[in-house]
């Protein structure tokens, strides 16, 4: 559970940044409807972080309260990996 936690907050990290990047280049372009695409862009990368950050958060709240298992239980889940076989 710990290098789960660990791999999210990178993960997580790793958008922040270049969501920071994108957004420092949105000054420098002109043109109106490729500014416009990038503002779109943007908009959709910071949901996606700010998603994935407030599910890092929750995983390492999960493992404090000692449920590492029980959230590794659920993503598993979550992924089809626990459905039952059709026959």
């Amino acid at each position: 559970m710990e290098e789960h936690v660990a791999e999210m907050k990178a993960i997580s990290q790793t958008l922040a940044t270049n969501l920071a990047q994108l957004k420092a280049a949105l000054p420098l372009i002109n043109d109106l409807n490729e500014r416009s695409r990038w503002q779109s862009n943007i908009a959709m990368w910071q949901a996606l972080a700010d998603h994935f950050q407030h599910m890092a958060q929750h995983a390492e709240h999960m493992q404090k309260m000692g449920m590492g298992g029980m959230m590794m239980k659920h993503d598993h889940e979550m992924d089809g990996h626990d459905k039952a076989k059709p026959q």
